[in-house]
């Protein structure tokens, strides 16, 4: 045997999978920006289409942070998802969302998930 063994650090896997994990982690975040944008602006909770396109971004931050790992956003997320589409009323919406919101918040650098 030649040279040293590679030491977890030096794993190219690793390293592509720090980086995929980084890179959906950046996209979730904007995506969690746009969710809050078409739930805040001009009473966005009541309409149809700002609903569904929120919980389709809702289904992809779902599948996305839970493939790296981050459950908690995972399930934050799917739960808004579910609001989004179910005939709950306006309290209900803004209750998944200000949990999705906190969730997602935690996760920003410098937040408290960082």
């Amino acid at each position: 045997m030649t040279g040293t063994p590679a030491g977890p650090d030096d794993d190219p896997l690793q390293d592509t999978v720090a980086q995929l994990a980084r890179s959906a982690g950046r996209r979730n975040q904007a995506r969690s920006d746009r969710v809050a944008d078409l739930l805040r602006l001009d009473d966005g909770v009541r309409d149809p289409d700002r609903r569904s396109e929120a919980a389709r971004l809702c289904h992809t931050i779902a599948g996305s942070a839970g493939t790296f790992g981050d459950g908690m956003l995972a399930d934050a997320a799917r739960a808004l998802q579910h609001v989004l589409e179910s005939d709950e009323g306006d309290d209900a919406v803004l209750a998944a969302l200000e949990r999705f919101r906190a969730t997602a918040s935690a996760r920003r650098p410098g937040g408290a998930g960082s």
